[in-house]
């Protein structure tokens, strides 16, 4: 009798806990996706914010597993830090330049990609470009609403900034039709990330063989793109963050998240 109380008390706490591991409520994080201008960093469809995107698989791989739930929440720019400031369960992506102390945000150890600046060029026009005085008196196309640091006091109509006019800047609202007015002699050169501007070059209807690329980060410099997340997330969470996101840097995960989007057409 004796040991038949026991093994029901031990059969007890087996399905107690097992019942327990079944009914665990898993963690449910925000995915804040901008919308519009960042493929291929993140690409959202009317039916699917997490349609496709770098960081976005990298966000999907990570959290595979079934202990976290992800839902992805599509705002504008203008909207990004209230979203920040009203949650404490979000990620997305920056660098860690926009992590200061004090902003409520932790940056991952292992970066996700690099933001490369690159000069754009047509092979058949022969530009060359030492240095950035290269580029004034030149047509520079660049695209709509971003800040670009270390070249916006040479423009001559620099965003929240004031520039000497020096480079003639034309905005286009996507890097594709930017290439394309390149295709069309409609401007100079174009500078953009290097991921952004191979992603691009098919749609704007042109090869790497018809483009010359020459590195620019002597004036605006490279910076690493990092998964930032909310400093309330449990501290298990971030070390799985981190867990996962160094392995898939060594195993090569990250890697061919990267290229399947960059590949030159």
């Amino acid at each position: 009798m004796i040991v038949t109380d026991l093994h029901r008390s031990l059969i007890a706490a087996m399905l107690l806990l097992f019942s327990c591991g079944i009914y665990a409520e898993p963690q449910q994080l925000t995915y804040l996706v901008l919308a519009d201008t960042v493929e291929p960093l993140m690409i959202t469809t009317d039916k699917d914010p997490m349609s496709g995107g770098i960081v976005t698989d990298v966000v999907r791989e990570i959290f595979r597993d079934p202990s976290y739930i992800v839902n992805p929440l599509v705002v504008p720019w203008q909207r990004m830090s209230l979203e920040r400031r009203n949650r404490d369960n979000w990620i997305m992506y920056g660098s860690p330049s926009q992590c200061k102390p004090g902003s409520g945000c932790v940056f991952s150890g292992n970066q996700v990609v690099q933001f490369e600046h690159v000069v754009v060029s047509l092979k058949t026009n022969q530009f060359k470009l030492f240095k950035v005085e290269d580029l004034f008196g030149k047509r520079l196309l660049l695209v709509e609403n971003f800040h670009y640091p270390g070249l916006d006091q040479y423009l001559k109509t620099p965003t929240n900034a004031q520039g000497s006019g020096q480079i003639i800047d034309l905005r286009s609202f996507t890097p594709a039709s930017a290439l394309k007015m390149l295709r069309h002699q409609r401007g100079d050169a174009f500078v953009d990330w290097r991921l952004r501007v191979l992603y691009n070059l098919q749609e704007a209807g042109l090869t790497l063989n018809e483009v010359q690329l020459d590195d620019f980060s002597q004036v605006i410099p490279t910076q690493g793109i990092h998964l930032f997340y909310s400093d309330n997330l449990p501290a298990e969470t971030g070390r799985f963050i981190n867990k996962r996101l160094a392995g898939m840097t060594k195993d090569g995960t990250l890697s061919r998240i990267v290229q399947s989007y960059v590949s030159p057409p």
